[in-house]
């Protein structure tokens, strides 16, 4: 009987050719794999693909798998915002209506901290529809970018993205946010002349904490005050209800929360409007999903 010739280990000869990565992972399974892991905790990720594929990974390859392929996208995207920053190359025709918004959230990390993560979304505005008794504006196309770093940072990072949606073509764009500071900086440096529009639940939010500083969380005639002040927000417009606030909360500026919420409101002559996306849509509607107050900034 003939005995197997010995062997040794050996590099494939065409793994360059299939373009095969290290490991026992296919490309597409390490794609499927960083995919999961982004999407749910590490352990979850690897049996969900054992599941699918009958390829047994350990939560450990999981969790190596996604954060390498993270990091070489992560430097693919700074890549192309250095390539941007040097060159400066033509942007080409893009959508006609875009809107975008920035938000932050905080995540926990490791070691029982947390931090905030920055989000952008890009989306591509639609033609006004009729849905039930409500006029809308949908979106479409959307697209996300999200970094855990300082808005400065945030900034920068996000011109790739924003090159690649081709903004500084857009004939029209909307800037949609809670009103946060540093989002106006982020819209001031990338798309200034956008229309900014603050949604009704945040400024609804404001406008309720304010009742609670100056009334106390307990008066009973909070939730009536706070009833009228939203209706008339709603329905009446946003000019008389900062008159309103200006005169309620005249005595008390100097408390914290209102200290806080009252320049984002007040600071460079902002003017109030609910023509929320008149301009993106052409007719005077109501906009993108909760959106119902614009915010115009007065420059110059």
């Amino acid at each position: 009987m003939a005995c197997a010739q010995l062997v040794r280990r050996a590099f494939f000869p065409l793994d360059e050719q299939l373009a095969l990565l290290p490991g026992c992972l296919t490309p597409l399974l390490q794609d499927h794999l960083a995919r999961l892991g982004s999407w749910m905790p590490f352990a979850q990720a690897a049996a969900l693909l054992g599941s699918f594929s009958h390829t047994l990974v350990s939560e450990s390859t999981a969790q190596r798998h996604t954060e390498t392929i993270g990091l070489a996208y992560e430097a693919v995207q700074l890549a192309e915002v250095e390539r941007i920053e040097r060159d400066w190359p033509d942007v080409e025709q893009g959508p006609h209506k875009l809107v975008l918004s920035a938000d932050g959230a905080m995540v926990p990390l490791l070691g029982g901290e947390w931090a905030e993560v920055k989000t952008l979304v890009v989306a591509e505005v639609g033609e006004l529809v009729e849905r039930g008794q409500e006029r809308v504006v949908p979106t479409h196309n959307l697209s996300y970018f999200s970094r855990l770093s300082d808005a400065e940072t945030f900034q920068r990072l996000t011109l790739g993205e924003l090159h690649r949606r081709r903004l500084e073509t857009a004939a029209h764009v909307a800037a949609v946010s809670d009103g946060a500071e540093w989002i106006q900086g982020f819209v001031d440096y990338h798309c200034p002349k956008a229309q900014r529009i603050l949604d009704f639940p945040h400024a609804a939010e404001r406008v309720c904490q304010i009742g609670e500083a100056v009334l106390g969380s307990g008066h009973v005639a909070l939730a009536a005050w706070q009833k009228r002040q939203l209706h008339q927000l709603k329905h009446a417009g946003p000019s008389e209800t900062l008159a309103t606030l200006r005169r309620f909360a005249a005595d008390h500026l100097d408390h914290p929360v209102i200290a806080e919420i009252w320049p984002i409101w007040t600071n460079a002559g902002p003017r109030w409007s609910i023509r929320a996306f008149r301009q993106l849509a052409g007719q005077s509607a109501v906009g993108w999903s909760r959106v119902r107050i614009s915010w115009w900034w007065k420059r110059g």
